[in-house]
């Protein structure tokens, strides 16, 4: 049983199954927290647990944080020190917990998450939710429920899966690659 999470500071994608049938995703909500950075994590702890307890995963993987930059030297480093701390501490954090009760967990980049479930590192996020909607998953409706950050998480799942279960991954490239996506 595989959990995987896109992970944000405000909405956080979720996909959770084993892979011999569509998996569940959906999205949860952190309430903002201004400065408090110990109240988003203990928010993020009830979810996590509550998720961990529903699905009891073998292997939970998350998103690598994407860090604010600047890009060249000498020039300031975008986004706010606040808002850096709370991307590092959001990862940070469920490695801890997966830590704490025995759950292996892992981190792949946006990059091999988009590859995997669009074939591009350049997919945009209507790539990432068509993609999941024609494997079968039933995401949220609307973009501020979710949406693009459950499909996310449904890419994450995928990648995975194609590291834990040859065969079962191999079953989801068909249904994903395939002209009409076949159903198992």
């Amino acid at each position: 049983m595989l959990l995987a999470l896109d992970l944000a500071t405000r909405l956080n994608g979720w996909c959770g199954g084993d892979g011999s049938t569509v998996p569940v995703a959906s999205a949860f909500k952190l309430d903002q927290h201004g400065e408090d950075i110990g109240a988003m994590l203990v928010e993020l702890e009830s979810n996590l647990n509550a998720l961990i307890d529903r699905f009891q995963p073998t292997l939970v993987v998350f998103e690598a944080p994407i860090l604010p930059s600047g890009g060249r030297r000498g020039q300031n480093v975008m986004g706010s020190l606040l808002m850096r701390r709370k991307l590092m501490s959001l990862g940070s954090f469920v490695e801890f917990v997966c830590k704490k009760r025995g759950i292996p967990c892992a981190e792949e980049s946006v990059r091999a998450i988009k590859r995997e479930l669009a074939g591009t590192t350049k997919a945009s996020k209507d790539d990432m939710v068509a993609a999941a909607i024609k494997c079968g998953v039933k995401l949220p409706e609307a973009l501020a429920a979710g949406r693009e950050d459950a499909a996310d998480a449904f890419g994450l799942f995928l990648l995975a899966l194609r590291h834990t279960n040859k065969a079962l991954s191999a079953e989801w490239d068909r249904k994903l690659w395939s002209s009409r996506g076949a159903l198992f």
